[in-house]
């Protein structure tokens, strides 16, 4: 008897045809990855909120420094030691969480896409940042939480956007200026890029005063009522 075998044709409509069904899954697997990756990342924002607010607890309700360098290019004692010189572990926070390296990483950031440098030598080798006006180094604002309005909507902590991230604080007095510090959109546009110029509805990670962790968009992050701890 002949073996009946398969023509090219019949070989060829068979590989179209799973072609045609990874083209339709792909997106939806690149999606629950980037969901993971979110996650995740919200997790490290919620462990770092949460050792803020035990640190508050330890000195007189106030928060650490925000972490950047003075105008000589002088280090703060701050909450990340970032600097190539210092080690994490060692930084006003790391005594009420396992601080690691990767705690203070998102999974969907490239660290080494960091260009944007301060008057220091080291580029921000992290991706999340404090906000600038919850430190107590800033005498004029110095939030105590005890006495701060709604904690549950005022921004502490966010996950920022590769082309501003200069060091371990965003600045909302920036709001504006070309020098800004963005909200990353990685999680929610992770296909066509984050453009750190725009102010539009993409969303990502904020770790609020209360402990909480939030998906919001950048229109958000811009608006005083939720980065002024005064207000």
């Amino acid at each position: 008897m002949r073996r009946r075998a398969f023509t090219l044709v019949e070989l060829l409509v068979v590989i179209g045809i799973i072609a045609v069904l990874i083209a339709m899954l792909l997106p939806s697997l690149q999606a629950a990855r980037e969901q993971g990756r979110r996650v995740v990342c919200a997790g490290h924002l919620q462990q770092l909120g949460m050792a803020m607010m035990m640190y508050t607890q330890d000195n007189q309700d106030l928060y650490p420094f925000a972490a950047g360098v003075d105008e000589n290019g002088e280090k703060f004692s701050d909450w990340v030691y970032w600097q190539g010189d210092r080690d994490p572990r060692k930084s006003a926070i790391a005594r009420y969480i396992n601080l690691q390296t990767a705690t203070l990483i998102c999974p969907a950031d490239l660290v080494e896409n960091h260009s944007r440098f301060t008057i220091s030598k080291w580029p921000y080798p992290f991706s999340y940042t404090m906000n600038m006006l919850f430190s107590s180094f800033y005498k004029q604002y110095s939030p105590r939480v005890s006495g701060m309005h709604t904690p549950s909507e005022k921004i502490l902590l966010f996950d920022e956007d590769e082309h501003s991230l200069d060091d371990g604080n965003f600045s909302p007095i920036l709001v504006g200026q070309a020098d800004e510090n963005f909200l990353a959109v990685r999680h929610s546009a992770p296909f066509i890029g984050s453009n750190a110029r725009s102010d539009d509805n993409r969303r990502g990670n904020v770790a609020f005063a209360d402990g909480h962790v939030d998906f919001v968009d950048r229109l958000f992050t811009q608006q005083a009522a939720h980065y002024d701890p005064r207000q």
